[in-house]
C-alpha cells in the first residue's frame, strides 16, 4: 500500500508504502468506497459504491408536564418492534442540548424558551427499512458525493412511524407533541393527530436525517453479486478486508451499531494472515570515529507481529515477510529474528 505524507497546508510529502498481509479499510459506507475506487479498484459485480440504504429517520419531539430526565440510566434501552413487518422499528433516545435546539422548529427566545424545558422532554422517531437504494460518487473537486432519493413508498411508511410514535407518547403522557414536518402545528392530543394526517403529507416537508448508512460494498459469496465475500475481504485483492456498514447486503431492519461484530468478522478473515509476524532490515545510522570515515553497520533483522511499522523513525525500514518460525522459540529461524 502506497501513500504519501501531506505537510500543512496541504503540500505534498515523501511518498510512503506499507507493506502488510492484511489492509483493513473501515471508512463508512461512504468514504469506504470512494477510497477504494480512488485507489483504482473496480468489483466485477459493478455495485462498489452503489445500494446505499440509509434508513430514514424522523424525530418527534414530545413535552410532558413532568421531569422525564432521559440522559439517566441506558441509552436507547426501549424500542417498538411490532411494526417490523411493516419496515417500521420506533426508537426513543435522549439527544444532547446542542442535538435537540438544532432540530426545533423555532430560533432565538422562542427557541430559548422550548430548550427551558429539555428536562421535561423525550424524543423518539420511526426508523425506516429503506426500499430505494443510492450510490456514492467521487466528484472531481467536491470528493464523494451521496446521491439518494426517498421512495414515495418510503416517505408514507415515514408519516405512518411518526404517527405511530406520536400516539405512543401521548399515551404516555404527552401534552404536546412537534411533529417532522414542515409548517406543521404544534399538536396538544390524539384527535388534533389525527385531523392533521388525515390529510396528506408533502414529502418534500419531512425534515429527515440518517446516521445508518450502509450497503456501498455488499457482501456475497458470489463475485458477481457482491464486492467483498462473507467475511468481508475483497474479491479478486487478497488480503484488503472491508470492516465497516458498507458490507450489509441490504437494510438491516434493526439498529445496525454493531462496530465490534464487523471488525470481529474482520479479525477472522485477517487471521490466516496474520499468524506469522513481519520482519524488517533496520541499517543503524552511520558511525564516525575520529580520523576515519563513516562506515555504516550490518542490516539488524527485526519482527514484530503487529507489522513492520512500530512508529515514525527517520530511519529507513524495508518490510519483508518473515521467515518461517521468524519470531517463534522453536522452527528453522530460531534466533535468527527477535521481537521488538
Amino acid at each position: 500500500m502506497t501513500g504519501h505524507v501531506v505537510r500543512p497546508g496541504g503540500r505534498r510529502g515523501p511518498t510512503l508504502t506499507v507493506r502488510a498481509r492484511a489492509v483493513i479499510v473501515a471508512g463508512g459506507a461512504v468514504q469506504t468506497p470512494a477510497l477504494l475506487l480512488r485507489s483504482g479498484l473496480r468489483s466485477a459485480s459493478g455495485q462498489l459504491g452503489r445500494n446505499l440504504s440509509v434508513h430514514p429517520n424522523a424525530v418527534v419531539t414530545a413535552f410532558f408536564d413532568r421531569d422525564v430526565t432521559g440522559w439517566q440510566g441506558v441509552h436507547q434501552a426501549f424500542q417498538v418492534r411490532e411494526f417490523l413487518a411493516e419496515g417500521l422499528l420506533l426508537t426513543a433516545t435522549n439527544l444532547t442540548p446542542p442535538m435537540l435546539a438544532g432540530i426545533l422548529p423555532a430560533y432565538g427566545r422562542e427557541l430559548g424558551e422550548l430548550m427551558a424545558d429539555y428536562n421535561r422532554i423525550v424524543t423518539a422517531g420511526p426508523l425506516v427499512s429503506d426500499t430505494g437504494t443510492g450510490r456514492i460518487r467521487p466528484v472531481p473537486g467536491l470528493g464523494p458525493q451521496v446521491f439518494y432519493q426517498l421512495t414515495d413508498h418510503d416517505a408514507a411508511r415515514v408519516v405512518r412511524g411518526v404517527e405511530r410514535c406520536a400516539e405512543a407518547l401521548f399515551t404516555a403522557g404527552a401534552t404536546r407533541v412537534l411533529l417532522p414536518f414542515d409548517g406543521a402545528p404544534v399538536v396538544r392530543g390524539p384527535d388534533e393527530l389525527r385531523r392533521l394526517l388525515a390529510r396528506p403529507v408533502p414529502k418534500r416537508s419531512l425534515q429527515l436525517y440518517s446516521i445508518h448508512l450502509m450497503g456501498t460494498a455488499r457482501m456475497s459469496e458470489d463475485p458477481r453479486r457482491g464486492v467483498t465475500g462473507s467475511f468481508g475481504e475483497f474479491h479478486g485483492v487478497p488480503g484488503l478486508i472491508v470492516a465497516d456498514a458498507s458490507l450489509f447486503p441490504g437494510p438491516d431492519r434493526h439498529q445496525p451499531d454493531g462496530d465490534g461484530h464487523r471488525a470481529g468478522h474482520a479479525q477472522r478473515a485477517a487471521a490466516d494472515r496474520a499468524t506469522r509476524p513481519l520482519c524488517y532490515l533496520s541499517r543503524p545510522t552511520a558511525r564516525r570515529r575520529p580520523g576515519r570515515r563513516a562506515r555504516r553497520g550490518s542490516p539488524r533483522r527485526s519482527c514484530s507481529r503487529s507489522g513492520p511499522w512500530t512508529g515514525w523513525s527517520s530511519r529507513r525500514r524495508t518490510g519483508i515477510p518473515g521467515p518461517p518460525g521468524c519470531g517463534d522459540r522453536r522452527g528453522p529461524a530460531a534466533g535468527r529474528c527477535r521481537r521488538r
